[in-house]
């Protein structure tokens, strides 16, 4: 575990926001070897994958550090469409997240760019730091 796994969540920050210039690649960095990524094909992959963490078994290897969820807005809202349904899809995520987060002791970060300022309350709720 890294030493900075207990400091405070990172903001949500508005869809146009840049990240911050010190932020680059990690280099020769070894002990981001063990970074997995899943790639999925919908909302419901990911409210599967995130539902199902408490299975998994010791043995897959180590528990992660941090579980970033990139473009959930591609996932969520159909055709690009911010209505009611997308940002109540975008609440379950964020629950769920959120929960997988705390059964995993490790941090979590919820993507949404060029999402409305509602996407931003929503999750807001969610991640309140």
């Amino acid at each position: 575990r890294r030493g900075d796994a207990d400091a405070p969540p990172v903001p949500v920050v508005a869809g146009d926001a840049l990240p911050p210039d010190g932020l680059g690649g990690h280099g020769e960095c070894a002990s981001l070897d063990r970074v997995r990524m899943k790639h999925v094909e919908s909302a419901s992959d990911v409210a599967w994958l995130l539902n199902s963490v408490q299975t998994w078994p010791a043995a897959a290897g180590p528990r992660p550090t941090c579980l970033v969820l990139d473009d959930v807005g591609a996932l969520v809202a159909v055709d690009g469409a911010w209505d009611a349904k997308a940002l109540a899809r975008l609440g379950v995520l964020a629950k769920l997240a959120a929960s997988a987060a705390a059964w995993l002791d490790c941090g979590c970060v919820v993507v949404a760019a060029a999402a409305p300022g509602a996407a931003h309350a929503v999750l807001s709720r969610n991640f309140p730091d």
